[in-house]
């Protein structure tokens, strides 16, 4: 019967994936990008200098490539976002917007003056001065709501546009396949 002689204790037996990551650094590099999760998903994996030596040389420049590509395209949708909401802002500063506004804030303004005056004369004995005090008072709500509405015409634009036009995402997500069909890898 033959001897089994073991090697000397002092080499380390490398794991399959490691045998791996060596192999596909030494045909293909860019297969590193179709491996399965399980082997991603490895810390032993990520250990080896193999590894390493494909993630700095292939994915990192690939990983930042994409990561500027998508912080290019969340910029030009803030900037776009930010022209349209300035747009809107623009668009209630030109006059017939603002008369818009401050009409319709003058009616807001009146409408609650008068209708606190039919609530109070119902609920409460107004004496004469006060009911002849709250009717003459009535122009000037009317007065401070058109004056009201000019003024907060672009915030009103402003804020109109923040509704209009939402946000775009600040998340990036980076999908791993991506970065493996953008570098034709053979299937």
């Amino acid at each position: 019967m033959p001897k089994i002689v073991s090697k000397s204790n002092t080499e380390e037996i490398r794991s399959l994936q490691v045998l791996t990551a060596k192999k596909i650094k030494e045909t293909n590099p860019n297969l590193f990008f179709k491996l399965p999760p399980q082997f991603l998903n490895s810390p032993d994996f990520f250990r080896s200098e193999e590894v390493a030596a494909i993630v700095r040389k292939f994915l990192n420049s690939k990983l930042q490539v994409k990561i500027n590509e998508e912080t290019q395209k969340y910029e030009e949708k803030m900037k776009v976002r930010k022209e349209n909401i300035d747009d809107c802002e623009d668009a209630f500063r030109r006059e017939p917007y603002a008369k818009f506004s401050g009409c319709m804030t003058s009616m807001l303004l009146t409408g609650l003056h008068v209708g606190l005056y039919f609530i109070l004369k119902n609920t409460a004995a107004l004496s004469n001065e006060a009911e002849v005090g709250w009717l003459v008072s009535i122009p000037a709500s009317m007065l401070v709501g058109a004056c009201l509405g000019i003024c907060c015409a672009p915030k009103i634009g402003r804020s109109l546009g923040h509704c209009l036009y939402p946000s775009a995402s600040n998340n990036i997500t980076i999908e791993m396949e991506e970065l493996g069909s953008a570098s034709n890898v053979p299937s």
